[in-house]
């Protein structure tokens, strides 16, 4: 058989089966439609390579129905049995013979005992990693077997895993013959603590896509799982909805060369669970705001009792006009959103007012009224984990999905949180105010482990706002990795400052498995610097950038164009420092333009001054990297000489780069050929190729495995 869903019911341990014969496949949705009819207890899925995706999307549509734990077998997902334990669809994977555990596993219990570590060849969803038990214990004789905790927990399942710990009934049960009775009497115990839960759903909404953008890193959302661990620490039931993650080749148009990448607005409402009390929208960048507030509309149409509430940079910024422009949003949450939705989940669930919880704004008497201040979390290394269970996270590491550059599977993190600078073009100091704040290094590297045990993870992308800001930590941090032997790559894409990188520390980096290295000092023009109040010495940017490359590191600048103030003799200072920076070995330039995002001291200024209204014009328009929509907020240089100026910047550094040292024009170019790629540079040359293919022959950017 290609595939078999047995589907075991309580009532006398009956089994039915619906096959599919290869070449002979049911409809994914006829035999979902089956399976759920018959109201299992368990579904177990027989899978083989060619069958696989097919048995993964009836087990999705299953799942989202029927609460019966999933188990896979078979000879594809018994190969790698942690792998297949990624996809959220399935709780427990068998290895091997599956005579007894997979075609009949209520059944195997009475041989095998119900103790996680009583059942062999099997890998659960567990916590905080898959348990994967090896040892077949000897059990002839089922009137000796003693008495054994017992819940639905037995089965690895994640919905089901906090069973045992929190207002279980059941504690002990003999193993004997009725142990079906006893798997549904579990799994009553739990289904009324779940419904005493309080359910909240968590949203990421489809990507915003520009022809002409510079890049497309679609990155796992690690704040929303950052949330979801928080959530399920305190009690409650998170849900994630990951539009992109679901769905990333599904492209929506939207004229003018964009369109939103990831589930369409309908498929999304779709996926919100009936009984979700709270649902929480993320927008970190206010240039997906007016898509959006379309979608927040959506909600509302199909939950009208619900709260529901925005949080990332955009809401932190722009609260009091997200509320005006979308009447779908109940509140705002500000700044760090652990603490908060925390909160905010305890106060709907124990009937409170949204008033009571701190670090909102909310509508009042028709007016916006913020709720209190709400402190940072100042003890980061007692938050809960991401909850990448939640996480769709196969269809990223399938797809070379990350931010930094592809160079396997990668998972983002974060060692700190914060910033101490004060750029005038940065929201940062009123998401994260300018208080820096890191984990031990013992910590983070305890997460990388988990990582690669859990996930086989062979890079780590941080996302860190500054990531090195004291050398004594960055140092300590490697020196751990490098005792652990802890053997993977990891990056620092977002840019960091130069001050705390010489020579040994550049040393350490190459040598703790640091590959990829993004400096992002903006502009070459003290005059800009200082209006910016940007405190980046360009000596300094030479000497780290030199140290750097001379260790092995890919470096890669980030600059700015078009500041309000910019003359032209400051952009060429700009392309002048490029130039400087190229001879001394960077890899990588990303020259954007400038762009006024709310919640910034120049986006005030130019408010104050007129120069921007609240439109839909305006936010389409407020984008970084979008090549070909770059707009000039400088009185001295046009949008369309900007524009002139970025392809330029790029061509000069790139031009110098290859001149400089001709060796890399081959490499750039097998890099792209094989998709190997080893900076960004090259994945957004791969990914301008695939897109202008889309845009020219109507097919789609192809999706690749990492292998």
């Amino acid at each position: 058989m290609g595939m078999a869903a047995s589907l075991h019911r309580g009532n006398g341990g009956e089994c039915a089966s619906i096959g599919a014969v290869r070449g002979k496949y049911l409809m994914r949705e006829e035999t979902a439609a089956r399976v759920i009819a018959a109201h299992p207890d368990v579904v177990a899925f027989t899978s083989y390579s060619n069958t696989h995706r097919w048995a993964v999307d009836v087990a999705r549509a299953v799942k989202r129905e029927c609460e019966a734990p999933i188990v896979f077998g078979g000879p594809h997902v018994s190969a790698v049995p942690e792998r297949g334990i990624l996809e959220p669809s399935i709780d427990a994977v068998v290895e091997g013979e599956g005579e007894g555990a997979l075609l009949d596993p209520l059944e195997c219990t009475e041989k095998r005992g119900f103790g996680r570590t009583d059942i062999s060849n099997c890998t659960f969803k567990g916590d905080p990693r898959p348990v994967r038990n090896r040892v077949r214990p000897l059990l002839s004789d089922l009137d000796t077997l003693p008495q054994t905790p017992v819940a639905a927990r037995i089965w690895g399942l994640q919905n089901y895993r906090s069973c045992l710990s929190r207002q279980n009934r059941i504690t002990q049960a003999t193993i004997s013959r009725s142990s079906i009775e006893v798997v549904k009497t579990a799994c009553s115990c739990w289904r009324e603590r779940h419904e005493a839960l309080m359910k909240v759903c968590l949203i990421r909404p489809p990507t915003l896509m520009s022809g002409s953008s510079a890049t497309d890193t679609l990155p796992p959302p690690l704040n929303l799982a950052y949330l979801a661990g928080a959530l399920r620490k305190a009690g409650h039931e998170p849900f994630i909805v990951d539009a992109v993650g679901e769905s990333p080749s599904n492209f929506v148009p939207l004229g003018n060369s964009r369109s939103l990448r990831g589930l369409s607005f309908d498929q999304i409402v779709a996926r919100i669970p009936e009984d979700t009390a709270l649902i929480g929208v993320t927008c970190m960048f206010s240039a997906e705001w007016v898509p959006i507030r379309a979608l927040l509309a959506k909600i509302r149409e199909a939950f009208p009792g619900r709260v529901i509430v925005g949080g990332g940079e955009h809401f932190t910024a722009a609260a009091e006009l997200s509320l005006e422009q979308s009447p779908a949003l109940s509140a705002c949450a500000l700044g760090e959103g652990e603490e908060t939705l925390v909160e905010l989940a305890n106060a709907l669930k124990e009937g409170r007012e949204l008033g009571t919880v701190a670090g909102l704004v909310i509508r009042e008497n028709g007016r916006t009224v913020r709720t209190g201040k709400r402190s940072r979390i100042k003890n980061v290394d007692d938050l809960a984990r991401p909850a990448w269970d939640l996480v769709p996270l196969r269809n990223y590491f399938d797809n070379g999905m990350s931010y930094g550059v592809n160079r396997g599977r990668s998972i983002p993190m974060l060692a700190s949180r914060g910033c101490p600078y004060q750029c005038t073009f940065c929201s940062s100091p009123l998401m994260w105010t300018t208080r820096w704040i890191a984990r031990s290094p013992g910590e983070v590297a305890d997460e990388i482990e988990e990582y690669v045990r859990r996930y086989d993870v062979r890079n780590v992308d941080f996302f860190d706002l500054t990531a090195i800001i004291r050398r004594d930590w960055v140092i300590q941090f490697c020196k751990e990795l490098v005792r652990r032997g802890i053997r993977l790559t990891w990056q620092l894409p977002s840019g960091t400052r130069s001050e705390a990188i010489d020579a040994e520390v550049s040393r350490w980096l190459y040598r703790a498995g640091c590959r990829n290295l993004a400096l992002a000092p903006e502009s070459g023009s003290e005059r800009i610097l200082k209006k910016t109040k940007k405190r980046v010495k360009i000596a300094n940017l030479l000497r780290t950038t030199r140290d750097a490359v001379r260790e092995g590191l890919n470096v890669k600048l980030n600059i700015i164009v078009g500041f309000p103030d910019e003359t032209h003799s400051d952009i060429w200072k700009t392309f002048w420092m490029m130039l400087r920076l190229s001879f001394h070995g960077a890899h990588d330039v990303m020259v954007g333009s400038f762009a006024p995002y709310p919640g910034t001291e120049l986006y005030d200024r130019l408010v104050d001054e007129g120069r921007i209204t609240h439109s839909d014009e305006y936010f389409n328009k407020l984008t970084y990297l979008d090549l070909g929509g770059a707009v000039s907020y400088s009185d001295h240089v046009s949008s369309a000489l900007l524009r002139v100026y970025i392809w330029f910047g790029f061509a000069l550094f790139y031009g110098s780069n290859y001149l400089f040292r001709p060796h890399r024009v081959f490499l750039t170019a097998r890099n792209i050929l094989t998709k190997r790629h080893e900076s960004r540079g090259e994945m957004a040359l791969a990914s301008l190729i695939e897109r202008w293919r889309f845009a020219l022959f109507g097919s789609r950017p192809a999706l690749r495995p990492w292998r």
